[in-house]
């Protein structure tokens, strides 16, 4: 699926966070080739410190240190992380993980692995 690269001038700042270097890494380029600017982080704790000045998470769930659960639970206690689109990025698609995610106010799920251009799409349907 082709994406449209945004406007110069309108990029919108994405967290991508997950442990798996790989899969943060291709996530970081697959939506840095769609126009965004990407801040990534390793675990939920390291997010705590970026998450302040982005547009939207993008998050897996199974970490170290502070899995997706508790950070997406932290950030909706933070004045700044209310109203923040979260995406949950994960292998797990349980209808359970997935009312989870969406009882913490996740805007979508999107399981792994993933196409190209689904996350993508996924944001720009967030109005990203």
């Amino acid at each position: 699926m082709q994406t449209t690269p945004l406007p110069s001038g309108a990029r919108k700042r994405v967290l991508v966070v997950d442990d798996s270097p790989i899969s943060r890494t291709v996530t970081q380029l697959m939506l840095e080739q769609a126009g965004y600017d990407v801040v990534p982080a390793e675990d939920g704790r390291q997010a705590q410190a970026l998450a302040g000045d982005v547009d939207a998470v993008v998050c897996d769930l199974h970490m170290p240190v502070l899995d997706g659960f508790g950070f997406v639970a932290w950030l909706r206690q933070q004045p700044f992380g209310r109203r923040l689109p979260v995406v949950i990025a994960s292998v797990d698609s349980s209808a359970a993980r997935k009312q989870a995610g969406r009882d913490l106010g996740a805007a979508a799920w999107i399981t792994k692995p993933f196409m190209p251009g689904a996350l993508v799409s996924t944001l720009q349907h967030l109005g990203l």
